[in-house]
């Protein structure tokens, strides 16, 4: 890990961490928000540092100490996002990896479901590929197989949204002092 990365990550934080107890529905939201947030900081070009003469008492018209407090201030909200975002992130793996569903009477974890999701929908474009050059050979074959996919892909989404609204996940968020 860079130095920049074992600073953020083992430095004091700033502000508060508390734990709060929420789905992991909910949690899947705040990480939306949070990366909304540190993209928005990243667009608006927040700074973390200038450059300037040791014996500038004001850049761009504003106050040394004041612009200091700014800077410190946007790096700051910055680390506590990526902490946040690092701790929701690990909740949701942990939480995918130990809660197991049941879809199409197959009892698996969200983990698996959620890697057979994305090969389902892989093998769903094949087929759809495939079934536009053989033509109306093996269409009845082909279409059977993707209603098939297609129904797993539907219980999916209820299983797991049934899941993610229920179980439960408890983080330590950094929250501003």
């Amino acid at each position: 890990m860079s130095e920049i990365g074992k600073n953020y990550m083992n430095e004091e934080p700033k502000s508060t961490e508390t734990k709060v107890k929420m789905t992991v529905y909910t949690a899947l939201n705040k990480r939306k928000i949070y990366a909304s947030r540190l993209t928005k900081l990243h667009e608006t070009g927040a700074s973390f540092i200038e450059c300037v003469l040791a014996v500038e008492t004001k850049i761009n018209g504003i106050p040394r100490e004041d612009l200091v407090n700014k800077l410190k201030s946007n790096y700051d909200k910055t680390i506590d996002i990526i902490r946040n975002l690092y701790t929701l992130n690990a909740a949701i793996t942990r939480s995918n990896a130990l809660t197991e569903i049941t879809i199409g009477g197959e009892t698996m974890t969200v983990t698996e479901a959620l890697t057979r999701y994305d090969k389902i929908n892989t093998e769903i474009d094949l087929l759809n590929s495939i079934a536009k050059t053989v033509g109306s050979t093996h269409a009845d074959t082909i279409e059977e197989r993707i209603e098939k996919l297609q129904e797993f892909i539907s219980e999916f989404n209820e299983a797991i949204n049934i899941s993610n609204m229920q179980t439960e996940i408890e983080v330590c968020l950094v929250v501003d002092k």
